[in-house]
């Protein structure tokens, strides 16, 4: 049995994540002097963050990580283990000019960290799966849908390009009798 190296003990911290598809930036905080504990990357897989989560004993720990394309589910899982996580809009976040020149995870993890201090008024309320599920499916069926239209257009556009209409008598557009 491997013995886990003791990072804090006994004290509040706040955890910065840049998030990515597979991984997270993290910056942790010790909230009481604002020191550096730990950055680094860690894999969203529950046993990776229970074993990270282990070198902090008796610690009360809040993330935040921003909104983005991976949902809820490092949210999620972070509250099981124990975190008290949030997730804030993109738009919140307080960014230098020099943080929207350049892309850097390292500096907006620690941003996020340090958000403990200067928290956004409002943090985005965390969906049920089942929410989470339905929004998917709708935006999934509305993106099919305007998909399908935008076909159809070019597709009408191509046929006018070629000098081809439909004869008269026909019906309405995309009915069997105009498809043939």
């Amino acid at each position: 049995m491997s013995k886990v190296k003791v990072i804090a003990k006994d004290t509040i911290l706040s955890i910065g994540l840049d998030v990515d598809y597979t991984s997270s930036v993290v910056f942790v905080l010790d909230v009481h002097n604002g020191e550096l504990l730990f950055e680094g990357r860690i894999p969203h897989d529950k046993e990776r963050w229970r074993h990270f989560l282990k070198r902090f004993i008796n610690c009360r720990i809040r993330a935040c990580y921003e909104t983005g394309g991976i949902g809820f589910h490092l949210c999620r899982m972070l509250l099981s283990l124990g975190v008290d996580c949030q997730v804030v809009a993109a738009g919140k976040v307080p960014h230098s000019v020099e943080d929207r020149q350049q892309k850097n995870d390292r500096r907006d993890a620690k941003t996020l960290s340090e958000m403990y201090f200067h928290r956004p008024e409002s943090f985005v309320r965390i969906p049920t799966e089942q929410e989470e599920a339905d929004r998917q499916l709708a935006r999934t069926h509305d993106q099919l849908t305007r998909n399908r239209v935008r076909t159809m257009q070019r597709i009408k556009a191509l046929l006018i390009f070629h000098h081809l209409v439909p004869p008269t008598g026909i019906g309405k557009s995309w009915s069997n009798g105009y498809r043939e």
